[in-house]
């Protein structure tokens, strides 16, 4: 049930550009199960960025409630302090925790939900930093890494029950076959539903494209049907 995340590089620039700019577009469905227990959201702040894809634990119970309560209260955190420091990304993950443990404590149904969730956030104008942990465990475990943003780079954030039905190469091929991210997500989904079936796993993906003209946002909102 893990989330993970992929930058695929097609070509360098120099990491001084001042007009690289991120374009956004999101997917989450619910596939052959009766609820989705993903989450994904995008917030922009100030200069900043963040994107954020949660997948919640099926078989623990609530696993949909603990997803969407860690994006929102990373989110919400977020919009309060968007400073880019490592230490800011341990704090909102330590917020997403006490906001599980709560609703843990006060729904004993809810006690055994579980989510991880991947987080990348843009540090300042040239830097992407993403991290990958699960918030609901006593002791938070969170792999962190750093990017220099450049312009021509592409991320993919994605759940289990999206990227087990994809390869790495056929994402760069889609990517390289398409202008825009919606049209990337539109691609993979096409080849995603041409092989699952039956009662397949939720899906959700986040998909990111670098270039040096004018932002776009295709979604700015968390979304958990």
């Amino acid at each position: 049930m893990t989330p993970r995340w992929s930058l695929f590089r097609r070509h360098k620039t120099s990491p001084d550009d001042a007009g690289i700019r991120c374009h956004t577009a999101w997917l989450s469905e619910t596939g052959g199960r009766a609820i989705n227990q993903d989450a994904v959201a995008h917030e922009v702040v100030d200069e900043g960025e963040a994107w954020l894809l949660a997948d919640g634990l099926g078989g623990h119970g609530g696993g949909e409630v603990a997803a969407e309560t860690a994006v929102t209260t990373i989110r919400d955190a977020y919009r309060q302090n968007p400073q880019a420091s490592q230490e800011n990304i341990t704090a909102l993950f330590t917020a997403a925790q006490h906001a599980l443990h709560r609703q843990q404590q006060n729904d004993p149904a809810l006690v055994g939900m579980r989510t991880t969730l991947v987080l990348l956030r843009q540090t300042d104008r040239n830097r992407l930093l993403s991290c990958l942990g699960e918030p609901n465990l006593p002791k938070q475990t969170i792999a962190k890494a750093e990017q220099r943003l450049q312009a021509g780079d592409a991320f993919l954030l994605c759940s289990d029950g999206f990227w087990e039905y994809i390869e790495e190469h056929e994402m760069l091929a889609d990517l390289a076959q398409t202008e825009t991210p919606q049209d990337w997500l539109n691609a993979l989904q096409h080849r995603l539903l041409s092989r699952a079936s039956g009662e397949h796993d939720n899906y959700s993906a986040i998909a990111i494209r670098v270039d040096d003209t004018k932002k776009t946002v295709e979604h700015s909102q968390s979304r958990s049907p």
